[in-house]
């Protein structure tokens, strides 16, 4: 069975921001286009292989197992509920930007 991708608010401003910034500071309109195609093939993939991936590396968050992919320059980071069967994103974030803290992945 799949499972149901639920991406918050939070992720999906993450990915419209970078959208936005490669279209309007690099000129780059197709660039966007394709990043976020792929981007959301990405996303879509949680939905047959959630547990793909790999544990965030930093040591505050391990306890709440988050996971993460990469797609491209970002981390798409996630949690599971195996029992509802339900993947939720809960950042897009840039690799390139500091580690994640507890608040850059709170659950509200």
């Amino acid at each position: 069975m799949a499972f149901r991708v639920d991406i918050t608010e939070r992720a999906l401003a993450d990915a419209e921001d970078f959208v936005e910034y490669v279209r309007r500071e690099k000129g780059d309109a197709l660039g966007a286009e394709r990043w976020w195609n792929g981007l959301l093939d990405a996303l879509f993939s949680l939905e047959q292989r959630p547990g793909r991936g790999t544990l965030l590396p930093e040591p505050p968050l391990r306890t709440r197992r988050l996971r993460q992919i990469l797609h491209q320059s970002h981390r798409i980071v996630f949690e599971m509920d195996e029992q509802r069967e339900i993947v939720r994103v809960l950042r897009i974030y840039h690799a390139s930007r500091r580690e994640l803290r507890r608040r850059d992945v709170s659950e509200h």
